[in-house]
């Protein structure tokens, strides 16, 4: 145990040094993989020989690492006396280059921001990229008139893209992320803008974080019933969301549990009674599975059934084979911010996005249920029975997988990046 353990502390050593070689280049894969060992090293065999020799390979992969120096974004200009044309010229050539190696590495940035979740999967962001900034709009294009009129869930999402671009920040630049929330009060679209701030290196918090980007999924089929979440580990969740402003309400007595269950159901029957609604949610499946957004069948999780204790949209997942159902008294969270503005909506997507990747990191798994937030009675009624200050906006399902589910589509970072000079 203690060889694989200097092992991995000098990998994170190496890591946190963030310099060049291997670990410039795919700085989630070798942390991720730095999570992946202490995990199998947490739950397996510290002595296993398969186990060691991953270890000794990942350290060998970062032993050259070295600090860089910090990403210049507001390049200096030389306003020094002297050195004529010639340096002159030298000075805004380098201006320009790291300018173009700044946008780089934001959208790079962006990149992370896009593996946000959204309602139905429509990503309804985009991203405008400057040498020193990145301003996250709506993208009315891409709003759902039906399930979400006012744009809450919409916001949300973006909430969520602003959560990754700041674990990105720090881990691909070198610099804090400093962040406006609707910073301009005649331009409602403009979500959030993020500046590069003070130069400092990533937090191991703030890495691990980043390296769950691309693993976390939201999960649509039955967890396992035979291992529980341990109260620890879900009031970690809850800390992780106060750590960001929003709360998490978790759901431990099984009456609380039954009522919400059948409060997501009657939302879920009121919504797809509107034949608006059911064509809106038909437009969003996806049974091609080389598109780039909605859900496709095979994240769609099982058909939902009546009975089921929690009840979720049916996306035209697989037919359950029988005996095959959801667990019977599934671990539920509330999810909630300060208020109803559009800031707390903000505020609520990027608490949303911090508690699944902390779920990530602990090989949980989570699926969500928005559909009594979508029904303005069931919404009132859900929000007096938590009783907590602030607006409730989504269910939360918690579990451990009993079956990994497929990541679902992004629009590649062209389709949704804006390049301004």
């Amino acid at each position: 145990m203690s060889e694989l353990r200097d092992l991995l502390r000098r990998v994170e050593r190496d890591l946190q040094r963030q310099g060049s070689g291997a670990e410039q280049s795919h700085p989630a894969a070798l942390w991720r993989q730095l999570v992946e060992l202490r995990e199998r090293a947490e739950h397996g065999d510290p002595g296993d020989p398969e186990l060691l020799g991953a270890a000794h390979a990942l350290a060998h992969q970062t032993d050259d690492i070295a600090a860089p120096p910090p990403v210049r974004t507001v390049p200096a200009r030389d306003r020094r006396g002297g050195g004529g044309a010639g340096r002159s010229r030298a000075s805004a050539a380098d201006a320009d280059r790291t300018a173009a190696e700044t946008v780089e590495r934001l959208v790079t940035a962006v990149a992370a921001a896009i593996r946000a979740p959204s309602l139905h999967n429509s990503q309804p962001w985009r991203f405008v990229v400057r040498a020193d900034r990145v301003d996250v709009r709506l993208d009315p294009a891409r709003r759902l008139d039906v399930a979400d009129p006012d744009g809450s869930a919409a916001r949300i999402a973006c909430g969520a893209a602003v959560h990754n671009l700041t674990l990105a920040f720090p881990v691909l630049l070198g610099r804090e992320a400093d962040v406006t929330v609707l910073p301009d009060r005649s331009d409602p679209d403009l979500v959030a803008r993020l500046r590069p701030g003070q130069a400092r290196p990533a937090t191991p918090r703030e890495r691990a974080g980043y390296a769950a980007i691309p693993r976390r999924r939201t999960n649509r089929y039955p967890f396992r019933d035979d291992v529980p979440v341990q109260p620890g580990q879900y009031w970690a969740l809850g800390e992780v969301a106060r750590a960001e402003h929003g709360w998490l309400t978790v759901i431990t007595d099984a009456d609380r549990r039954r009522r919400i269950g059948a409060m997501v159901a009657e939302a879920d029957r009121t919504l797809s009674a509107d034949p608006a609604y059911r064509a809106e949610l038909a437009s969003w499946v996806r049974r091609d599975p080389h598109t780039d957004d909605g859900v496709p069948t095979a994240s769609a999780g099982i058909r939902p059934e009546v009975g089921d204790p929690l009840r979720g949209r049916d996306y035209g997942g697989r037919t359950r084979r029988p005996g095959r159902g959801f667990e019977a008294e599934p671990l539920l969270a509330v999810l909630g911010g300060p208020g109803e503005r559009a800031a707390d909506q903000i505020t609520v997507g990027r608490a949303l996005q911090a508690v699944l990747l902390a779920a990530t990191e602990a090989g949980l798994a989570v699926s969500l249920y928005s559909q009594p937030f979508e029904v303005p009675a069931m919404r009132a009624r859900l929000r007096r029975l938590i009783d907590r200050l602030g607006a409730p906006y989504l269910v939360l399902r918690i579990g451990y997988p009993s079956r990994p589910s497929p990541t679902t589509p992004r629009r590649p970072p062209p389709a949704v990046v804006d390049r301004a000079d």
